[in-house]
Parts: structure tokens; C-alpha cells; sequence
């Protein structure tokens, strides 16, 4: 899988046309699927429950440190070496990947039952309505935040006229927000009452749809305000998303696997088809 993430950023880095770079990035897409199941997997197979609550919660701050400064390094990277810079990058960042997990992830772990690989199998997962509801809270809360970050070129560059210099801060600062609040989280998760803690991400939901509603009612146009209006919905997720994700791969312990494949797959295809109904109605509303 990360073989063809490299080749991925091969196609991208020489494409002569726009079709060949469109294939680079899928290749990108089935690349990285692996290893987006495959990472939380394996905590949940080593640990058991409240460790796993704390290991997630640290690698979900360490995957948005990542996140933090990407759009930061991108925006030099883009600046500095042209966009083909930044597919030098992730040619790169596969190879790195490769290494470590040669280094670090065992080759052959015990596994006491074994998932079978048909479609078929994944059908007592969604008859299972305790767990489609965990699922769909999981995915729903996530979405939201991946539609901003799709949306935010065009939002901040385009239409509030932040330069690429400083485009990746604005980005990167929810990222990096989200980070530090999941490790710090992760410290705590099992000194706390985990149904008032719940309760309590809810509230900051709610608090989080008002601040946006607001800058959406005064057609603010600033950069910063709109930033620091989504800051409650980014601390909102990291309550649920700790917590839960976990409780969902361990629901039905015999099909991990299926389970974390359905959150991930289903966060993306949400992500994709939220992201063409943001773009289209975009258009319509800026005249492009």
C-alpha cells in the first residue's frame, strides 16, 4: 500500500496533464487506506479498553500535530519549489512510513480469531443498530470539520484574500488545537466520569453551532474571527472521538477490522459527497 502511495506522488510529480495527475492522487487514495484502518487497529488488538482511550487519544494528537503543520509547510513548500515540491514531500513521507514500520510493527502478532473477507459478513454490522448509531455519531462529528478544511482554500484565499504565506496558519491552528487537547485528554480520559464528560462535549456542540451560526449571520469577513468562531467545534470532538472510537472497534471484538474499515469509509464518502454539494453551492453563491 505504501508502494503505491509513492507511486502515486511519482504520477503526480511528472503528470504532463491534468487526467494523469487525477490518477496520481487515487493511487494516493488506495495507498493510505491501509494504513488508516490498520493504526487503530492494532492498538485495539495490544491493549485492552482504557488503555486504548489513552494510546487513540495520543495518536490522534500526534496525527494532528502532522496536520498542524502541513498547511504550513505546504504553503513555504508551494512558495519556495512550486506545487511539484510538495508531491517530492510525499514521495518521501511513504518511504519514511515503510522504515518504521519495518522498525517497529511486529510481523506476525497472535490473533485468537480470525475475520473472514466477505462483503457478506459486513451485513451483521449494519443490522447492528447500537452500532450504526455509535458509527454514525463518529462519523457525523468528524465530517463537519473535514468539509472546513476542504472549503478553506477557497475561503480564506479566494474569498477573504489571505495570502498563501499565511493560509496554513489559520489552518493549521485548528489542527494543532485539536492535537494538543487530545493528548492532554488523553492523560484524563480514565480519571473522569466518562457519561458527564459526554454530556459535557454536547454542550460545547451546542456552543459551537452558535458561534458559527453568528458569523454567518453578520457575513463576517474576517479571517481570524471565523477562525476563532470554529475553535468550540474542533474541542467538541475530541471528548467523543476519544472515547467512542474505541467503544465501536471493541463492540463486536470478531469483526474489528469490518468495523474500523465501515468508520473510515464511511467518514471519506460522507467527505466526498459533502465537499461537491459545498463546492457547487459555492459557486452559485460567489457567481464562478
Amino acid at each position: 500500500m505504501l508502494a503505491g502511495t509513492a507511486v502515486g506522488s511519482l504520477l503526480c510529480l511528472w503528470s504532463p496533464f491534468y487526467s494523469l495527475l487525477l490518477i496520481g492522487r487515487f493511487l494516493h487514495g488506495i495507498g493510505i487506506a491501509a494504513p488508516a484502518i490498520l493504526g487503530f487497529l492494532i492498538i485495539a488488538d495490544a491493549y485492552p479498553l482504557k488503555q486504548q482511550q489513552v494510546f487513540m487519544a495520543m495518536m490522534n494528537g500526534v496525527m494532528n500535530m502532522a496536520v498542524a503543520a502541513s498547511p504550513v509547510l505546504g504553503s513555504y513548500i508551494t512558495v519556495y519549489f512550486h506545487w511539484q515540491g510538495n508531491f517530492v514531500a510525499l514521495l518521501c513521507l511513504p518511504l519514511i512510513a515503510l522504515c518504521m514500520t519495518m522498525l517497529f510493527i511486529p510481523t506476525q502478532t497472535p490473533c485468537d480469531q480470525k475475520e473472514n473477507a466477505s462483503l457478506f459478513d459486513y451485513l451483521p454490522l449494519f443490522k447492528s443498530k447500537p452500532l450504526m448509531l455509535l458509527i454514525g455519531h463518529i462519523t457525523l462529528m468528524i465530517v463537519p470539520y473535514w468539509i472546513f478544511v476542504g472549503m478553506s482554500p477557497l475561503l480564506y484565499m479566494k474569498s477573504l484574500g489571505v495570502s498563501l504565506e499565511h493560509f496554513g496558519y489559520y489552518q493549521g491552528v485548528l489542527a494543532l488545537l485539536f492535537a494538543f487537547g487530545s493528548i492532554l485528554f488523553g492523560f484524563l480520559v480514565n480519571r473522569i466520569d466518562r457519561k458527564k464528560i459526554l454530556y459535557l462535549s454536547n454542550q460545547i456542540f451546542i456552543i459551537s453551532f452558535l458561534s458559527m451560526v453568528w458569523v454567518t449571520w453578520i457575513n463576517s469577513s474576517n479571517p481570524l474571527l471565523i477562525t476563532i468562531a470554529f475553535i468550540p467545534f474542533v474541542i467538541g470532538q475530541i471528548i467523543p472521538s476519544t472515547i467512542l472510537y474505541p467503544l465501536c472497534l471493541n463492540f463486536m471484538p470478531e469483526a474489528k477490522a469490518r468495523v474500523s474499515a465501515i468508520i473510515v469509509g464511511g467518514r471519506l464518502i460522507l467527505c466526498a459527497l459533502s465537499l461537491q454539494l459545498a463546492g457547487f453551492i459555492y459557486r452559485v453563491l460567489s457567481g464562478a
